[in-house]
Order: structure tokens, then C-alpha cells, then sequence
């Protein structure tokens, strides 16, 4: 391009007159650049020339303190530059680097300054020029501004990433350090494969930390949460604004733009759709990208690191993952960071970090755990959530009241309550509900109307007349009081635990004498055995000592569970009478997992609002959880007696107590102790030896007689437990985990039948049922009659069966949703023995 040409294109001197141009081609000099090198350095002094591109392209470029350079934007043949600095005379604002060999007009500071006399259109020119450039700068600044924020706001947001530690230890854990030391020695992608909470985010910050790139930012996209958003592009690369001086949106920027000089790292890659794999691919390979709206193609300097929970050959293999995006992270580093469950050695370590970190945010002074709870520790799978599920079991056991040490009461092993579904109503909605609720008249004024009914009971028992025709206690006890109970199991749940007499007078001595000693850890472990054995034995000896008929034999139950109940009020600290030992709470307990009542939480408010755990530790005015229990980990009625505690001391409102669908725990529960199937398989067992007897009339007289009913009674449950595990002998796996995990899950859907079975039983103990009779008549005569008893107990079973089987078809669609493996002949053989079970009760009590 000729002078003369580039001179009237040049929209500063396309206005002079001819002979002024003839006159400034004299005074330009040409100059050449080669790419890289700087032609005025910002903060510069002072400029000696003014510049006009010829050929090539120059960038503006601001130079941060940390040594980093910010572009400004381009300069290409035409344009100019150079001019402000010799106006203002103020030092260089910016660098300007030939960006190529480029070629440039050199106007000296004297003949700028003569022009400028000899022509004030050039003058009115510089002005406007000024005021355009001023617009773009202040855009400039403002998203440099914005920019810094939103990295700041992401630093905020994973700033517990950053201060943590990652820590590495064993044989098992070499590979990995191998893998960090390789990462950081080159800047190749790396991608770290790993469960959900292993740490991989936090090795992937780690490398980052370690690298030449540290001092830039570090930049984590969920994947997963970027595809539920929907606009990936505009997240990824940013869009160009449509009005140039506006000010910035909030999705000005992509996190590309925003990782640059840093890291990217793409959480969960495997998530992202094949499009954005493919997309993200070509920027890696090119380093260069365009934002949405624009044509202009900017420079992607960031490293590439990535996590993801499966493999991503499989991903490959099966057309859900891009081949070379594949290629590009598996040929980088490549690290697999083993879950907790096979590197627990760490665990020690991880829990002495955790507990100095949370100590230290609530002021407390905790040096340890005790080794009962490091065992527990140890012990736990941690399948939820990895290290991240330590850290949150650690955080909270820190929270709850210690003597500077963490006990094993104080940690919550396993997964937060299930969130409710669609189908409930919270009750406390109802604000006269609530109201009464917030005054305390449930359960501590019922409490002792219970306690003083308790007493006087007690009293007739042993004073009043020795048969139980005449004396009203046995009538109350065993005809009012004991089918009542169990006709409630499926409205009130475990409301008979918190008005419950035994806990109201161990409430009273406690006051008086308590030591507050933790549980043995024998009883803890083997509560539910125990439990199911007490459970057996009351039963045995109400049948042996025929107790319905002896209020003396009632009497002394009743003390005897009393005096059981004060002990360990005495001795253990809150009601571990009625979490660990008492025999009625078992029943309770598992009864009340078909109640159509639940007290639960709102899990998003309990992980996110919750500091003081106050539904745990209690407050001023309400004392804590008497089951120890807090409420985020709620998700079942077999430990929570509904004392509505958590709901007065809650200061988030995160309780509800709801009406649900009946029985929903059962199927969806991750809590409900294990082993409690036992006792299940007790409530079935127990109840048919004595049916036998009364349809058959035997009286328990004599040695043998009791003998045989003693060995029924205590080997049918065991029988019936046997039974449960063929259907998982016969068409599962024989894994042993496997055919436990099933026996435990799946015998909770028994619960319904049992209570039926057993709510059939009581039904013809109901006061005035005998004087009821049904008659079914037809033309040629009487077809049936009988108390009215019988068909009610003939509905009740049928009901009870159908539910089991309902609660046995959503176990099977849940397994079948969370792990595949779930096997129609399984179940269909639980079926089987469901409908057997329920025929031979149907045998015994309405047949006859």
C-alpha cells in the first residue's frame, strides 16, 4: 500500500486538503517491528512519535502487578496510535507489542505538534477519537472489574477446597502420588477418575496450586449442573454484547474467558453432551475460541483438567463420550483416586484435620475421639459420599455438647432422611395445630395423667381381687388398653412412647440420682437381639404364668419393666431405656413403620441453615432429642417417639410432622437398623403358637405341654426367619453382603402383615364384641354367622396382605431403579410366603 493510498484511508487525515498531504508524506518515517517485540512500553515517560499500522497487527496490552498482561484490543493496517500520550503528555497508559512482523509510520513529536497548529480539524478529530476510546476503555475496566468479581464470587464459592488438605498415605495411594507429581511437572490435560466425594476436586486444586499457573485462577464447572441450566454455550464461551457501552450481564463472561493463565476444570465431564465434548475439544487443540455473537476469535490460554466418576473408555465404547476429547485427557496424566473404604489408613489423619478445622470455627476445645469412636469410624463404608460424607459426620459430632473428646454417640453413620414426596401434608400448617403443638400440653401434662393411670393400675393389680373377671385392672390392661395400642400403630405411630409411664417416672428419679454414663458398647451393638429376645420372653410368659387371667403376674410385669425402666434412667444418660433396651419400643418401633404419621426434615435446610444442632442438644427451654437422634438423619419412625421436641427447639423451622402414604419408609429408609428384622421375624413367629392353642382349646397345664409350647414358641421365629432367605438362596447371587442387604431390606415389607396378624388377634378381646354376631342368609337357609369379630378379622388380614405386597413391589422397583439386580423370582417367592402366612392365620382365627 502506497503512502498517499494509506494516508486517505486513514480517518484522521481524509479530510485535509491535497497539499497537506503532500506535505506530511514527507515527515513520516517507516519502521518495522518484528512479532513480540514492544514498540511503546506502558508507563513510559514520555513518547516521542506518533504511529500509523502499515501492515501487521498490534495489541494493546495492560501489564498487572502480578506480572500478567490484560488485552485491551488490536490494531491493525489504517489505524493509529501514540496520539494521547503526546497530547496529555502523561505517562503510556498501556503496552503496545506487535502481535506479528509488523511495518509502521513514524511521525516525529515537533511535526505532530505543527499539524495540529496548522490544522484544528485534526484537533476536533483527536477530541472525538478521545471521547470513543474513553467509552471503550471504561467498558474495558468494567469488565476487567466484573471479571475479577465472578472470579472472586467462584473462589468464595469453593474456598473450603482451598484451605483443605489432601492427604495420602500407604501403598494404595503411590500411584496417586506419582500421578500429582507427573501433573505438576507438565502442563498437559490430567483427569482424575474417582467416586462422588473421593477428593478429586480437591487434588485437581491441589496440582493446580503447585503449578506455574497458581497465581491465576482456578476455575471448577459442574457439568452436571451446567447441563440442568440449559445454555452450556453462552456458560462456556461467553457472549458478545449487543449494546457496546450497556453494562455487563452475568453471562458476559465464559468460564473459558474466566480460567484464563489458570486452570479449567470440568467436574464430572462425562456428563457434558457429546456437542459441548466436541466444542471444548477444538478449543483445547486450536487454543483459540469465539464468544457467542461475535466473529472475533480470541486466544484460550488455560489448562485442561477434568474428573468423572466412570470410566470413560466404557463412555467411548458406547458412543456417549467424544473420542478425542477422550484421547486428549486419558493421554494427559491420568490419576484414579481410590474410594475411603480402600485407603482407611488415611482415616486417622483425615478426622484429626477435620476436627482442628470445625473446633476451631465454634471455639471449641476437642482433642480427639475415643477409640470406640474411632472404630466406629473405621468401621463405616462411607458409599455415600467419600471423604466429603467424613467430613460432614465429623462437622457435626464437633457441633453437639463433648468433654473435649468425640464419643460414638456424637457421630451420625450413614445417609440424611429421604426428602418427602408429593404425597404428604404437613400438619403444622394448620396453625391452631401448631399453636398447640408450641405449648407443651403434648406430651408433658399427658405424661403424668399416664403416669397417675399407671400407678393406680399397679395398685389394683396387687390389692384389688385375684381374678381377673373382677378385678378392673387385668379388664383394662388386657382388654382396653392392649388391643387399643395396637389398632394405633397405624394412626399415632410411636405417640404411646412419649407418654409412656416407665419413661415419665425414670424422667422424675433421674432428677433426683443420675450418673449419665454413656451406653456400654455391648448394648449398643446387640440392642436389637436383646430387645427381640425381651420381646419373646414377656411374650412366653404371659402364655406360662396365663397372665390375661392373673392381675397378680400383671402386676409384677409391670413392676418388673418399671423397675428395669428407673435403672437405666439411673445409669445412662437420656432414654436409652427406650432407644436401646425396652421391649415395648421394639414393638412400637417397628409397628410404627406403617403409620400414615411421620416427623421428618427438610434436608436442604438442615445441611445448609444448621449450626447449632439444637433438634440434638436441645435449647434453654426444651431439652434435646431423647433418642438421641438428630433430625437431619430422621428418615423412619422405629426412633422417634414423636415427642415433638425437634419442632419446638428448631430454630429454622426445618420439622414438619406429616400425613403421608402409609408405610412409605419401608421401602425408601436408609436408616432403620438392620438387624430389627429379627424382631420382625419374632412378631411373626410368636403370634401362631398361641392362635394354635386357643382354636384348638389346649390349656398349658402340665410339663410337657409348656415344654412344647416353650420350644414353638422361641424356634417358630427362627424358622420363619430361615424362610425369608430361601427366596434369596434360591434366585440371587450367593454373596453373602448380598443375601443379607436383601434379607434386612426386604423383611420390612413383612411389618404390615404382622400387624395385621396381630391387630386380627386382639380384635376378639375388644369389649362387647361377643355380644355382636354377623348372619349371612340366603333362600335355602343360614350360610354363615359367628361373633362379629370374624369378618373384621378376615378384612384386617386381607388388608394387611395386600399392603405387604405393595411394600414388597416398591422395594423391588426401588432396588431394581438403584442397582439392576433385582430378580422376579425374588420376589415373587416373598410373595408366596407373604400369602402363605397370611392363610394359615386366616386358618386359625376366622376358620377355626
Amino acid at each position: 500500500m502506497s503512502q498517499e493510498i494509506l494516508l486517505t484511508q486513514t480517518d484522521l487525515f481524509q479530510h485535509l486538503p491535497p497539499e497537506a498531504l503532500n506535505q506530511l508524506k514527507g515527515f513520516f518515517t517507516l519502521k518495522t517491528f518484528r512479532a513480540g517485540e514492544t514498540i511503546i512500553r506502558q508507563g513510559a515517560k514520555e513518547t516521542q512519535h506518533f504511529y500509523i499500522v502499515v501492515r501487521g497487527l498490534v495489541d494493546l496490552l495492560v501489564d498487572e502487578k502480578d506480572g500478567s498482561r490484560v488485552y485491551l484490543a488490536s490494531i491493525g493496517p489504517g489505524d493509529y496510535f501514540g496520539e494521547r500520550a503526546l497530547l496529555v503528555e502523561e505517562e503510556n497508559s498501556c503496552s503496545v507489542v506487535a502481535r506479528e512482523d509488523t511495518e509502521v509510520y513514524l511521525l516525529s513529536k515537533e511535526n505532530f505538534y505543527q499539524f495540529l497548529t496548522s490544522y484544528p480539524e485534526l484537533s476536533r478529530h483527536f477530541i472525538w477519537t478521545f471521547t470513543q476510546r474513553l467509552h471503550k476503555t471504561n467498558r474495558l475496566l468494567e469488565e476487567k472489574e466484573y471479571k475479577k468479581a465472578l472470579i472472586d464470587l467462584l473462589s468464595e464459592e469453593y474456598k473450603p477446597y482451598a484451605e483443605s488438605i489432601f492427604i495420602a498415605r500407604g501403598n494404595l495411594m503411590r500411584p496417586v502420588l506419582e500421578g500429582i507429581k507427573r501433573a505438576i511437572n507438565n502442563s498437559a490435560p490430567v483427569l482424575i477418575e474417582g467416586e462422588y466425594g473421593a477428593g478429586k476436586q480437591l487434588l485437581a486444586r491441589q496440582i493446580h496450586a503447585k503449578t506455574a499457573r497458581s497465581k491465576k485462577a482456578f476455575i471448577p464447572v459442574d457439568c452436571g449442573a451446567l447441563m440442568e441450566e440449559g445454555n452450556w454455550e453462552e456458560a462456556l464461551f461467553g457472549r458478545e454484547h449487543k449494546q457496546p457501552f450497556f453494562h455487563l450481564t452475568e453471562h458476559a463472561f465464559g468460564y473459558i474467558e474466566l480460567a484464563e493463565g489458570g486452570t479449567l476444570f470440568l467436574k464430572n465431564c462425562d456428563q457434558l453432551p457429546l456437542q459441548a465434548q466436541q466444542r471444548i475439544r477444538q478449543v483445547v487443540e486450536t487454543r483459540s475460541y469465539s464468544r457467542l455473537g461475535s466473529t472475533q476469535v480470541r486466544q484460550a490460554d488455560f489448562r485442561l483438567m477434568a474428573s468423572t466418576r466412570i470410566n470413560l473408555n466404557h463412555k467411548v465404547e458406547a458412543g456417549e463420550f467424544d473420542p478425542g476429547l477422550a484421547k486428549l485427557l486419558l493421554g494427559g496424566t491420568y490419576i484414579y483416586l481410590p474410594p475411603l473404604r480402600e485407603r482407611k489408613n488415611t482415616i486417622p489423619k483425615l478426622v484429626d484435620y477435620f476436627i482442628a478445622k470445625y473446633a476451631k470455627l465454634v471455639n471449641k476445645n476437642i482433642t480427639g475421639v475415643t477409640p470406640e469412636a474411632m472404630q466406629a469410624l473405621l468401621k463405616h463404608d462411607y458409599r455415600l459420599g467419600n471423604i466429603k460424607e467424613l467430613e460432614q459426620i465429623i462437622e457435626r459430632a464437633v457441633a453437639l455438647p463433648s468433654d473435649n473428646q468425640i464419643w460414638p454417640r456424637h457421630l451420625f453413620l450413614g445417609a440424611p432422611a429421604v426428602k418427602p414426596d408429593n404425597w404428604y401434608f404437613n400438619l403444622l400448617k394448620i396453625k391452631p395445630f401448631a399453636r398447640w403443638v408450641m405449648n407443651k400440653i403434648y406430651p408433658d401434662k399427658l405424661q403424668y395423667i399416664t403416669a397417675s393411670i399407671f400407678i393406680l393400675l399397679m395398685l389394683l393389680c396387687f390389692l384389688g381381687p385375684a381374678s381377673a373377671a373382677r378385678n378392673p385392672a387385668a379388664f383394662l390392661v388386657w382388654r382396653v388398653w392392649w388391643p387399643l395400642m395396637f389398632l394405633s400403630f397405624f394412626w399415632i405411630g410411636r405417640t404411646w412412647c412419649s407418654i409412656c409411664a416407665y419413661a415419665t417416672y425414670g424422667h422424675v428419679v433421674r432428677k433426683i440420682r443420675a450418673y449419665q454414663l454413656p451406653v456400654p458398647s455391648f448394648i449398643r451393638k446387640h440392642d436389637v437381639l436383646l430387645v427381640t429376645l425381651a420381646f419373646l420372653i414377656i411374650l412366653w410368659a404371659e402364655e406360662i404364668t396365663h397372665m390375661r387371667s392373673s392381675p397378680r403376674a400383671t402386676g409384677w410385669l409391670m413392676v418388673t419393666m418399671l423397675s428395669l425402666a428407673i435403672i437405666s434412667a439411673v445409669i445412662f444418660r437420656r432414654e436409652s431405656w427406650c432407644r436401646h433396651l425396652c421391649p415395648m419400643g421394639g414393638l412400637i418401633g417397628v409397628c410404627s413403620m406403617s403409620s400414615v404419621i411421620e416427623l421428618r426434615s427438610d434436608t436442604t435446610i438442615c445441611e445448609n441453615q444448621c449450626k447449632g444442632a439444637e433438634c440434638y442438644n436441645g435449647t434453654a427451654e426444651n431439652p434435646g432429642c431423647p433418642l438421641f437422634q438428630h433430625l437431619l438423619f430422621v428418615d423412619n419412625n422405629q426412633n422417634c417417639k414423636l415427642c415433638l421436641q425437634c419442632i419446638r427447639n428448631c430454630p429454622n423451622h426445618s420439622a414438619s410432622l406429616n400425613l403421608r402414604l402409609p408405610g412409605r419408609e419401608i421401602w425408601l429408609s436408609n436408616q432403620v437398623r438392620a438387624k430389627m428384622s429379627f424382631f420382625v421375624c419374632a412378631l411373626l413367629g410368636s403370634l401362631l403358637p398361641v392362635i394354635y392353642l386357643e382354636t384348638k382349646k389346649i390349656a398349658l397345664q402340665g410339663g410337657e405341654v409348656k415344654l412344647l409350647y416353650s420350644l414353638a414358641h422361641f424356634l417358630i421365629p427362627v424358622a420363619i426367619a430361615a424362610a425369608l432367605f430361601i427366596p434369596g438362596l434360591l434366585c440371587s447371587p450367593r454373596t453373602k453382603s448380598l443375601l443379607w442387604a436383601r434379607f434386612w431390606h426386604t423383611s420390612y415389607a413383612y411389618v404390615p402383615l404382622a400387624l395385621a396378624a396381630h391387630i386380627a388377634h386382639q380384635l376378639q378381646f375388644i369389649p362387647g364384641g361377643e355380644y355382636f354376631h354377623y348372619l349371612i342368609r340366603s333362600k335355602a337357609g343360614w350360610l354363615a354367622q359367628g361373633p362379629i369379630a370374624q369378618p373384621l378379622q378376615a378384612v384386617t388380614l386381607l388388608v394387611g396382605l395386600f399392603f405387604s405386597w405393595f411394600c414388597l413391589w416398591q422395594i423391588y422397583q426401588h432396588r431394581q431403579r438403584k442397582t439392576g439386580e433385582a430378580k422376579a423370582c425374588f420376589w415373587l417367592g416373598h410373595a408366596l410366603l407373604m400369602g402363605l402366612y397370611a392363610a394359615i392365620v386366616f386358618h386359625l382365627i376366622v376358620v377355626r
